[in-house]
């Protein structure tokens, strides 16, 4: 039975950290962020446990302010901001 290596998410997982270049959410948008990222955690854990998930952080991910993913930490905290992985 095949299983791929591991699964990537090349960015754009959510929209409301940051819906336009340059772009820095509001409040309501801040809390719509982290909304997003629960639900793509949400749908993420039912991927299988034994394939390891690559999330690349996308433009609408993040925003200008940032110098580390804040947003995406609240969700996911601790998880790398950059990762390389030889294949």
């Amino acid at each position: 039975n095949f299983k791929p290596a591991f699964y990537c998410i090349a960015g754009d997982m959510i929209t409301h950290a940051s819906s336009h270049f340059g772009a820095v959410p509001n409040e309501k948008d801040f809390q719509l962020a982290i909304s997003e990222f629960r639900q793509f955690k949400s749908d993420a854990d039912k991927l299988d446990k034994q394939v390891a998930l690559k999330l690349v952080l996308g433009n609408h991910d993040t925003h200008p302010k940032e110098t580390e993913p804040e947003i995406f930490w609240k969700v996911f905290p601790g998880y790398p901001s950059y990762q390389s992985v030889d294949i």
